[in-house]
């Protein structure tokens, strides 16, 4: 029996559980299917995490373990992204114990959950009625789905409001289905490679005063946060967000400037950024402008969308101009990143402006105008981030 007391584990435990286990959390996005958490040495919940992430492994190598935990009433799974919650008040200690890839979690004398590992969801699921089961993962083409957001610790302030626990609706799934089918056409290698980074993706509510809602957290390295709106709508955020989570990754081992957080433009918008924010939505709308243009020389695109696809060409070529302009200092890889997206852009937005001059320059006059005037006031964001 191990008993949470100082919330971290000595060298002879740390043996006891394998080789996966570390005393830095951020060493858990390298284990194969672990969505991860990468948290700070002085937050709160990190050693706590990494105690839950132990039963989890124990639970899958089908080795037995008991913690003991005081004082916690929620458990969030790091590795399957389940939360669990005590719904009687009586009892603040909680016993969870694995063996044979099954979860025996239990409050005082309360009924125990059980959670057993689905090897398609890559998660556990309740092998038994009870409604201490928060989440319901599904996967669709092979992609993960969460309809609440399981792994909600506030990180994203006022942007999203999470759901309560349900299903997904099936209008939602046809929705989540043509999506993951639209990003499949436009780049398989894309969709494979989400599929084997293991990012999950949670739904949100869909607020009406925004015409699209998704983020991505640092410090989550592998979820997705976004509303399922339509299909095209829900490709383009998840293809978004997880270059965002990609470039993090890149990060994490390739500097790419030398003074991240001085000032810059960014044409997407209406305050000032720091060069790396800036650096950040170069390399996703490049990406995205890419990934869809080959989805759109397949398929001819609508007005809309030859207007999304203006505005992202040139949304970056004025933006490595503002990024340049700041004193971002890029390391060699930095520079030679920009330097590829430029080039790249510029040789796509030529041919583009060719065959649409007149669209083409209506949307740099509005870009172009926007960047002029762009002063950290509460001007709101420019209206063609939304085409």
């Amino acid at each position: 029996m191990l008993d949470w007391c100082s919330g971290r584990l000595n060298r002879e435990q740390q043996a006891a559980i394998g080789t996966y286990l570390s005393s830095d959390i951020s060493a858990l996005a390298a284990v194969p299917g672990c969505a991860g958490l990468h948290l700070p040495s002085s937050h709160p919940l990190r050693d706590f995490m990494l105690w839950i992430f132990t039963i989890e492994l124990a639970a899958i190598a089908g080795c037995s373990l008991s913690l003991d935990i005081v004082d916690r009433d929620t458990l969030v799974f790091p590795l399957s992204g389940l939360r669990v919650q005590n719904l009687d008040g009586r009892h603040s200690g909680v016993c969870c114990a694995s063996a044979d890839g099954t979860i025996q979690i239990q409050w005082g004398t309360a009924p125990a959950a059980y959670l057993q590992w689905d090897a398609e969801l890559r998660a556990f699921r309740s092998n038994t009625a009870t409604e201490l089961l928060v989440g319901h993962p599904e996967a669709i083409r092979g992609i993960r789905f969460d309809s609440y957001a399981v792994y909600d610790f506030g990180l994203a302030g006022s942007q999203a409001r999470t759901r309560k626990p349900s299903t997904l609706a099936n209008k939602e799934r046809q929705t989540i289905n043509m999506a993951l089918r639209l990003l499949e056409v436009a780049s398989p290698e894309t969709l494979s490679e989400i599929r084997g980074t293991r990012t999950n993706i949670t739904a949100l509510i869909t607020r009406p005063d925004l015409v699209r809602q998704s983020y991505s957290v640092e410090a989550v390295p592998r979820v997705i946060y976004c509303a399922t709106r339509t299909a095209f709508d829900l490709a383009d955020v998840v293809c978004h967000e997880y270059h965002h989570l990609k470039l993090f990754l890149i990060e994490e081992e390739h500097q790419l400037l030398r003074n991240p957080t001085v000032a810059a433009v960014a044409p997407w918008r209406r305050d000032m950024r720091t060069a790396r924010g800036v650096l950040h939505g170069l390399y996703v709308f490049y990406t995205l402008a890419t990934i869809f243009g080959h989805l759109f020389d397949i398929f001819p695109p609508s007005n809309i969308g030859l207007r999304k696809l203006l505005m992202w060409r040139t949304a970056v070529d004025v933006g490595v101009t503002c990024l340049r302009k700041a004193d971002w200092q890029p390391t060699p890889l930095g520079a030679d990143l920009l330097d590829a997206i430029e080039g790249g852009n510029r040789e796509q937005l030529d041919r583009i402006t060719s065959q649409n001059a007149t669209t083409a320059n209506r949307v740099r006059a509005l870009v172009s105008e926007h960047v002029a005037r762009v002063s950290g006031s509460d001007e709101a964001d420019p209206f063609y981030v939304a085409f």
